[in-house]
């Protein structure tokens, strides 16, 4: 049976141990590219009165996890997304199946859509239920587990996902939040359209 344990950073948590790594600081540079850094000494003086500290988060289920929740990677990972400003990406789940995705630092976890879903062999009708703030209100969607998650090289392992057929997608499968997001420190440069993921702190 699924734990019915999701991460919601800015709505709803249920039933998790939140640990905090650590502060990362948010910064914008001369070309208006939005920087994410692991430490203040990495933000240029000139812009350090305007950086933004950030929590770094770690969420755990109640299960006592032993494996790590970072696959080994290169570090840094930069991957570059298409089209501009919607930081659009291809990431492959479970090692299986590749999709097209959109990095979403505004979704507080990984969205899969019911076809993706069924492409991993999940069976949404035994899964739990989580609910989600959307522009809509609340609405309630299964859980799945993912046991991995890699976008052009960074992998984040053990991860929930919320089933539900988003408007507008085109051809895009997932949305992936928060939840993979702050399994690194990383940097988003819109200038050149990409984002640079490194190792968090002790992972």
């Amino acid at each position: 049976m699924i734990p019915q344990t999701v991460i919601l950073l800015a709505a709803l948590v249920l039933s998790a141990d939140l640990r905090h790594e650590g502060l990362a600081y948010r910064w914008t540079d001369v070309d208006g590219s939005v920087r994410i850094s692991g430490r203040l000494e990495d933000v240029p003086k000139d812009r350090r009165n305007t950086a933004s500290p950030m929590k770094l988060v770690t969420v755990r289920e109640d299960k006592d996890w032993t494996e790590p929740f970072a696959a080994p990677m290169p570090n840094p990972v930069s991957v570059h997304f298409n089209p501009p400003g919607s930081m659009a990406v291809e990431a492959m789940f479970n090692g299986l199946v590749k999709r097209n995705a959109i990095l979403d630092t505004g979704s507080e976890t990984i969205i899969i859509t019911s076809k993706l879903a069924a492409a991993l062999g999940a069976d949404i009708r035994k899964a739990g239920k989580t609910r989600l703030r959307t522009s809509k209100g609340i609405v309630e969607a299964p859980v799945v587990f993912l046991d991995d998650v890699n976008v052009g090289g960074a992998h984040a392992m053990r991860l929930e996902a919320a089933v539900m057929d988003f408007p507008g997608r085109g051809h895009v499968s997932a949305i992936i939040g928060m939840n993979f997001l702050s399994r690194f420190v990383f940097e988003i440069n819109a200038r050149d359209n990409e984002v640079t993921f490194h190792k968090a702190a002790g992972r």
